[in-house]
């Protein structure tokens, strides 16, 4: 079995969500990270966004909502196939790829 996404809470008892999701991609590089997060600002989590180590930041209030919620999910799950579709082409349609999700940024 393959993991395509992971959904992990960021303040957690025994290690982060990030930690998490670092210790994962050890295993599967490849998988698509969203954290859910109570805090307005984070640094850390912010330069983890910008550096793509996360696909998305959801904040609490949002994850709720189970409309809002399960359409994350659908998009991490179509960023998690065009990534691989990027990774199998050598690079070629990037820029068709990117163009395909919508650049929304930190949901709030």
């Amino acid at each position: 079995m393959h993991v395509h996404v992971i959904v992990t809470e960021m303040r957690m008892p025994e290690m982060t969500g990030l930690e998490l999701l670092r210790i994962a991609r050890k295993e599967y590089p490849n998988i698509t990270g969203m954290v859910l997060t109570g805090y307005e600002q984070d640094t850390e989590l912010q330069t983890a966004v910008e550096q793509g180590e996360i696909f998305r930041l959801i904040h609490k209030l949002l994850w709720k909502l189970e409309k809002n919620f399960e359409t994350l999910i659908r998009r991490a799950i179509v960023h998690y196939n065009l990534q691989s579709k990027h990774r199998q082409s050598g690079g070629r349609k990037l820029k068709q790829c990117k163009a395909k999700l919508k650049p929304e940024g930190t949901l709030r």
